[in-house]
């Protein structure tokens, strides 16, 4: 029985091929209004994941009928070959007939009715065996178990039942399998799949070694098409099988005996179809590899065999129908392997072949008109009758299965020629061209191919605008053109715009008509004149309510439709074109005559036009002019039809002049847009009359717009007696308006250099030179960069701790003639030069040329360069109490902090010196004062004058002690004290933080009682005290080493032991030898390292004079003999 298939187009694939090619594995026993049976189905067939096994899976009934077995050949001798390829051959072996058979059975281990459920199984399984009698398909019975239990190999019981299960069923144990359900079913459901998939593939080997041998019985030259079968077949059974590999091969093998095959007119169309099935196979199986490049080779290849194999004149538009279609089902091939993770490149992607594929399908629209034109009746009777019931895949229905060699009716061929011509007359061709050019505008999209996209776009307009969609192919056009408009090609722009004005027109679209026609009429299109005519003379009637006239003669009237859309179209005002987006016929451009003006002169604008038509323009009706301050808008308007006329060939020159607004003084005034419009907007009749206005802004109104991509380069020599070319013509969109240059003059009193840290009086004088009095003045000082953080500016010494780096005061009217003073103090923080700024604003009145009293704001700026250097250094010394210079001080031990100050300003300048302040930190305190709150000596420089090079000193006598162990050393405190010039009243500031020297902890006091000096041969008595400052008693060795200048007596070496608080007296009587600066006896203290590890030859060294001063003999006394 001959199985009813949907007919199928030429060229195209099967549909049991379009998809990969899984195992068919057929489930019996399952029951799907068992929830249990449901959930098995869905879990095998729903969701299934790329990782898991090809296989695709059918339920069928126990008394489901499979297709019967023919009988197999043995030999093939007398065979006539009818065709090349059954119809129904890939349905029955890729749907009906299973590879395996699963038969589902619930059944548990421990079941009480074990055998009887046993028996039943059995007979079930032998009826659907019996179903499938005459093939080779693999059987399986799977047992439905609702509770888990250990592995057959593991349970006794489960192993001999599951032996008498085989046994009854007929089976080998291995086609028996157990699936539990449990919450592990899925992964139950996934090993059996491998399983199903190990059988399926033992199957389908079978079947392959089958068809091999089958093969060999047959010669190829004898039986050339059924080699090519055998083939085919051999390539699928090992696609089920999953070995891409060798079907590949057995699929090139098939297309290689195909293309050997010799094609005439009457199984051309079946050769083209079988070798179109074949390569989209090999280009799938290329593609699943992995291998885009083979598979675009052997497209090529296959487009390259049969791109001039038309067949009959008559039907040529179905080679091109063929052509499409292997170009289509190439692109969705590779569409569809980037999907699975293929990258594509930006010259190899599936937009090329959704164009091409394009291409062939115009071609066979082409091929329609000449050839299918004539034929207007379908032929009788039906010579297509049957064409879904052929019997082998490319045949004619009506010489389906003729045999090979077997001479055609002409009369019939004839016959249904004219039927395939009267069925592609009735094809709707921009139904298949229209999606192939959308796939492929959107590829070229994808991966960036402007171009291309933007000619596929054009294309598809065409397309659409062909199929009686004139508004979305206006909607492509309007928007492919902007991307034209800016590679500014003349000859590509002039095609597009007349196809979009074409479509405009069939759209009956006034506002995209009126664009299109505005710019399709300029000089630099191939428009003719009396194209250009007709065009203006459309604009015309259109503007006046009127359908306008065709703009080229072969398009159909639509004055209907037109007229239909007018008196629809009303709107709220004029309808707005933004002339920047297109180069019509109109040009405009704007110049200010000069880059600024001030605020009391009259600002000048020219607005230059031109009409680039060779005829005269009267429909303007209005020009105006707008800025960014609306203002000025009403002052640069015109009204007058006289004058907006444009004559053809001229350039006009509208010139505006008007006064500058006080408030825009220190702005830019831009020409922002030009606007005309165009129409009757007096009109007051019962009729509709469309206003429309043309606006230009400023990204129009420049040179750079109207220049075209191949323009020639302009000539340095202009012709005499000539107008100037538009383009050369200036264009200026913005002027500044400044302030009126003020009469004001400004004086500068000050004392030079300014000192680092003075408030630096500063005396200004403003005088006024104006006619009148003026008023509102504000005046600004700062400090102009690089210096502006490191100087402050304050209107009075008091308020300078708050002061910035500017200051901003009013100031009282000043009449003409007289002078205002101010008086300033800056400080400087860093010496250096810089800048001081006056800025002054005021307003005066002033009689403008026209007679007009206006309030003129004005603005004055005067700069005044100021030197500062550094007036003094300031710095901190530590002394001990020989005055001698120390980095380390002793823990109680007197020290001398000195303060130097010294003049170092430059020329006569005198500093006089003011309080100075002793800050102490914490661990300082006063030395030498019994007093319990100790107050700070005054400072000895206070009053004191300095000049420069000159210096003054200031002591202290202080005490430290040590800070926290681990502290880093801190500052003594600080230092401040008061300055200023001799010559000024007010007192400057400065401060000194004071150093930080390390602290040492010594627990011993030393001291030395002595006269202040000596004689010389005359008894010399001190005394050294030792005081013990620590908390624990002190052992410790001392000696006294002897000295040139002295003979000594006392204690030369001894220990002692000094409690703590306590003070020993060692007494020495010193015999002077020599007079002068005599060095005393050197004493050495040694302490117990255990107790006190600290080096005390330095603290003494510190803590002890060193010399004596010893005078000579008086005259007249002789020394003890």
């Amino acid at each position: 029985m001959q199985t009813k298939r949907a007919e199928m187009e030429i060229g195209a694939v099967p549909n049991e091929l379009v998809a990969r090619l899984r195992a068919n594995i057929a489930f019996c026993g399952l029951d799907l209004e068992k929830p249990e049976h449901l959930t098995i189905w869905q879990a095998f067939t729903e969701a299934r994941a790329p990782e898991r096994e090809p296989l695709q899976f059918t339920n069928v009934s126990l008394d489901h009928v499979f297709p019967q077995a023919k009988t197999k050949r043995t030999s093939f001798e007398g065979y006539v070959e009818r065709g090349i390829l059954k119809a129904n051959w890939l349905i029955k072996h890729t749907r009906l007939i299973p590879a395996v058979g699963v038969f589902f059975f619930d059944l548990d281990w421990d079941e009480p009715d074990f055998a009887e459920r046993k028996d039943l199984a059995a007979q079930n399984l032998l009826n659907f065996k019996r179903n499938l009698s005459g093939r080779d398909s693999r059987l399986c019975l799977v047992l439905v178990q609702r509770r888990a239990s250990s592995p057959v190999s593991d349970n006794k019981l489960a192993a001999e039942r599951a032996h008498e299960l085989t046994q009854a069923c007929e089976i080998p144990l291995k086609a028996l399998f157990v699936l539990q359900y449990t919450e592990h079913l899925l992964g139950f459901i996934m090993r059996l799949e491998t399983a199903i998939m190990e059988q399926a593939k033992g199957y389908y080997s079978a079947e392959y070694r089958r068809m091999a041998g089958q093969n060999q019985l047959v010669t190829k030259g004898t039986y050339q098409l059924l080699c090519i079968r055998h083939h085919f077949k051999m390539a699928t059974f090992q696609e089920l099988k999953q070995d891409a590999s060798v079907a590949i091969k057995h699929y090139k093998q098939a297309y290689i005996l195909l293309a050997e095959l010799r094609a005439t007119d009457p199984n051309l169309l079946e050769v083209k179809t079988i070798a179109g099935i074949i390569n989209y196979k090999i280009c799938q199986l290329y593609y699943e590899q992995n291998a885009p490049l083979e598979a675009i080779h052997q497209l090529r290849r296959h487009m390259e065999n049969f791109k001039t194999t038309v067949g009959p004149p008559g039907l040529a538009f179905e080679h091109y129908a063929w052509l499409t279609k292997q170009s289509q089902l190439f692109g969705d091939l590779f569409e569809s392997a980037i999907r699975r993770g293929l990258t594509p490149i930006q010259t190899q992607h599936p937009g090329f072949y959704y164009s091409s594929a394009a291409q062939y399908a115009v071609q066979r629209k082409k091929a329609a008109r000449q050839l299918c034109q004539a034929v207007t009746t379908y032929p009788s009777p039906d010579p297509l009758s049957g064409a879904d019931q052929v019997p082998y895949y490319g045949q004619r229905p009506w010489r389906a299965a003729a045999a090979k060699g077997e001479a055609p009716d002409p009369a019939l061929e004839e016959l249904a020629i004219r039927a395939l011509q009267y069925k592609e007359r009735q094809t709707n061709h921009s139904s298949i061209i229209i999606p192939l050019l959308s796939g492929a505008v959107s590829q070229f999209k994808k991966y960036k191919g402007p171009r291309i996209k933007r000619h596929q776009m054009v294309l598809l307009a065409e397309e659409y605008a062909s199929n009686s969609e004139p508004d979305k192919a206006l909607s492509i056009l309007m928007h492919v053109l902007i991307d034209f408009r800016q590679e500014r090609w003349p000859p590509l722009l002039t095609r597009i715009l007349g196809t979009a004005l074409r479509v405009a027109y069939l759209a009956a679209n006034p506002i995209h008509f009126l664009t299109l026609a505005l710019e399709y009429m300029a000089t630099w299109t191939d428009c003719t004149a009396e194209q250009r005519d007709g065009l203006l003379k459309s604009v015309a009637r259109l503007l006046d309510g009127q359908p306008p006239g065709r703009p080229f003669t072969d398009l159909e009237d639509t004055s209907g439709l037109w007229t239909e859309k007018l008196q629809a179209f009303k709107t709220n005002g004029p309808v707005q074109l933004d002339m920047d987006k297109v180069r019509s016929c109109i040009y405009c451009k704007a110049y200010f005559s000069s880059p600024s003006y001030s605020s009391n002169e009259t600002i000048e604008l020219h607005i230059y036009v031109r009409s680039q038509l060779p005829f005269d323009v009267n429909f303007i009706t209005r020009f105006n002019v707008h800025f960014n301050h609306n203002v000025y808008d009403g002052q640069c308007s015109i009204s007058d039809n006289r004058v907006l006329g444009l004559v053809a060939g001229r350039t006009h020159r509208f010139s505006f002049t008007f006064p500058a607004g006080q408030q825009h003084v220190g702005t830019q005034i831009k020409v922002v847009g030009v606007s005309m419009l165009l129409g009757q907007p007096e009109w007051e009749g019962q009729s509709y009359k469309p206003l429309v206005q043309l606006n230009w802004t400023a990204a129009s109104l420049g040179t750079h717009f109207f220049r075209l991509a191949w323009d020639p380069i302009p000539s340095r020599a202009i012709k005499q007696h000539r107008e100037q070319d538009f383009k050369e013509l200036p264009y200026r969109l913005v002027a500044s308006i400044v302030h009126r240059e003020a009469r004001m003059a400004v004086s500068w009193s000050l004392e030079t250099p300014a000192l680092v840290g003075e408030l630096l009086p500063v005396r200004i004088q403003l005088t006024n030179n104006e006619a009148g009095d003026i008023g509102n003045v504000k005046l600004t000082l700062f400090t102009a960069v690089p210096n502006s953080k490191s100087t402050i500016v304050a209107l009075d010494p008091s308020l300078a701790a708050d002061a910035g780096p500017s200051v901003t005061m009013d100031i009282p009217p000043v009449r003409s003639g007289a002078s205002q003073n101010i008086e300033v103090f800056i400080k400087a923080a860093e010496p250096g030069t810089r800048e001081l700024e006056l800025t002054a604003f005021y307003e005066t009145s002033l009689v403008l040329s026209e007679g007009k009293n206006v309030l003129c704001r004005c603005h004055k700026q005067d700069r005044h360069k100021l030197e500062a250097a550094v007036a003094f250094s300031l710095e901190g010394h530590l002394l001990n109490k020989k005055l001698a210079p120390v980095s380390k001080l002793h823990e109680g031990e007197p020290f001398v902090l000195a303060v130097d100050v010294s003049c170092i300003a430059d020329g006569g300048t005198t500093l006089l010196l003011g309080e100075g302040q002793l800050q102490p930190a914490a661990h300082v305190s006063i030395a030498n004062s019994g007093d319990a709150m100790p107050s700070i000596p005054r400072s000895q420089m206070e009053g004191v004058q300095l000049r420069a090079g000159e210096s003054a000193r200031s002591c202290y006598t202080l005490e430290v002690t040590p800070p926290a162990s681990g502290d880093p050393p801190a500052p003594l405190g600080h230092y401040r004290f008061y300055w200023r010039r001799s010559s000024y009243a007010h007192w400057n500031s400065a401060q000194l933080t004071l150093p930080a020297p390390v602290i040492l902890s010594c627990p011993l006091s030393l001291s030395l009682e002595a006269p202040a000096h000596a004689r010389v041969s005359t008894p010399l008595y001190i005394s050294y005290h030792l005081r013990n400052r620590s908390e624990r008693v002190q052992e410790l060795s001392l000696q006294v080493n002897s000295s040139e200048g002295f003979m000594f007596a006392g204690s030369k070496q001894l220990s002692l032991r000094i409690a703590p608080g306590a003070v020993k007296r060692l007494q020495y009587t010193l015999y002077p030898l020599v007079a002068g600066y005599v060095a005393l006896p050197k004493l050495q203290l040694l302490l117990d390292p255990s107790v006190a590890p600290v080096e005390m030859d330095s603290a003494a060294r510190d803590m002890l004079p060193s010399f004596i001063f010893v005078m000579p003999h008086s005259r007249g006394t002789r020394s003890p003999s």
